[in-house]
């Protein structure tokens, strides 16, 4: 009962500190990514940017590059998470990627049972005792280590009538996940699949009417396949199957290098909807909001080269009722 006892507080913190359900791998609503962090995580039609896989795992197809990110986060001054991953482009089309990230809750105190000692002249003994030696404490860890792999599609569509033909983007994407969370002395492993898909459309083409832009539909299966998480407890947690669908769309304007994005999705989890909005100056400069849940995200991102290597730094700022949050990545590209 102890166990189980300390398994739910951790899960209750992790939910408390941000998350918005308290499924085994929920500390994943944290993101692997600042720049989709602050577009309210509404990146499941993000069509840019091979980062975010979490969102999507079709994005890695877009990578023509190998390229190294990292994030990290310091959540409150109560519990640390960072996440790594490298992005390597294969044959043409196909390309492949690795993430992990960490959760760590550190310090949490054992409090006793209070319940098992009788009287009340014991139990306030019994506390007194416990203040003056201190209480010993234990460790919240999770880890999740992400493996994905993704191909796309050129299709030539000829819609015939006026219309000239055009190609379009179609990017599919897995993600198998392993969990391990390590609460105490116990111990929980699992697995888990994610499915996603997007549909690029270049509107330009269609309507054959430059600077009109490209327009993305995005879906995503996160938990398929009856992914589960197995407790040394010998208790079996089942992950929710979670849809979620999106739209995108990239607007570039013809008399100022700037590029707008607006991304709109819904959630089979949560019941309002997720919204980012995007503006990039000259493809060195992003600004960024967000909405997720309720909760608002306000970022940017500065792109610079240096070292034969080109440098992309993501901020996000987000406010919580337990305090501010701020997420930095950091990504690498030759």
């Amino acid at each position: 009962m102890k166990c189980l006892g300390y398994l739910v507080m951790a899960l209750g913190l992790v939910n408390s500190l941000w998350c918005q359900s308290a499924a085994p791998d929920a500390v994943l609503d944290l993101g692997l990514s600042a720049r989709t962090f602050s577009l309210g995580r509404a990146a499941v039609a993000l069509s840019s940017g091979s980062n975010g896989i979490d969102e999507n795992p079709a994005v890695s197809a877009y990578a023509r590059q190998v390229g190294l990110n990292g994030m990290g986060v310091n959540v409150f001054g109560l519990a640390s998470y960072w996440t790594a991953g490298a992005t390597l482009p294969l044959v043409p089309l196909w390309c492949a990627s690795f993430q992990v990230s960490v959760f760590s809750v550190p310090g949490i105190p054992r409090h006793p049972d209070l319940a098992s000692i009788p009287g009340q002249e014991a139990r306030r003994d019994s506390i007194r005792a416990w203040v003056a030696r201190g209480f010993s404490t234990f460790q919240d860890r999770q880890t999740v280590l992400f493996l994905n792999l993704s191909r796309r599609w050129r299709p030539l569509v000829d819609l015939g009538w006026q219309i000239s033909p055009f190609s379009v983007d179609i990017p599919l994407g897995m993600n198998l996940r392993w969990l391990n969370h390590t609460l105490d002395r116990e111990r929980g492993t699992g697995y888990a699949l994610d499915v996603g898909l997007q549909l690029r459309l270049p509107v330009s083409e269609v309507f054959a009417r430059p600077g009109l832009g490209h327009l993305t539909l995005g879906l995503l299966v996160r938990n398929g396949a009856g992914s589960r998480m197995f407790w040394t407890t010998r208790k079996v947690e089942t992950l929710p199957t979670e849809w979620v669908q999106g739209i995108g769309y990239e607007l570039p304007l013809q008399r100022v290098p700037v590029r707008l994005r607006a991304l709109l999705e819904s959630s089979s989890r949560i019941s309002t909807r997720r919204a980012g909005l995007e503006v990039e100056l000259a493809d060195h400069l992003a600004f960024r909001l967000g909405t997720d849940a309720g909760q608002r995200q306000v970022g940017g991102g500065l792109r610079v080269s240096a070292f034969h290597q080109i440098w992309i730094i993501d901020y996000t700022f987000s406010s919580h009722p337990l305090g501010a949050l701020h997420h930095l990545g950091l990504e690498i590209t030759p």
